[in-house]
């Protein structure tokens, strides 16, 4: 899945939700620079986008599987990790 197409999945799927706010939360992250962040310093998806491509990734799984209540959980997950970054 191209970069644009994952924005696209992930403001859906945060959309989705219908919490107050969430346009608010998904501008802070794109302004922190969740969309081009790496997810980890050497690891798994360690490149420019690996952290939205990560979070894209277990949302896809998780709604495959399973229907998921809280999609927050993963916006928490990315910007706790987006937190300890040093760009």
């Amino acid at each position: 899945m191209a970069r644009t197409e994952q924005i696209k999945y992930f403001r859906k799927v945060m959309l989705s939700t219908e919490r107050e706010g969430m346009e608010d939360l998904l501008g802070f992250m794109q302004e922190l620079g969740f969309y081009d962040a790496p997810a980890s310093g050497g690891n798994h998806c360690c490149k420019d986008g690996g952290l939205l491509e990560h979070t894209v990734n277990v949302a896809v799984i998780n709604r495959s599987g399973h229907y998921w209540k809280n999609v927050l959980a993963i916006a928490f997950t990315a910007g706790t990790s987006l937190g300890k970054r040093s760009f």
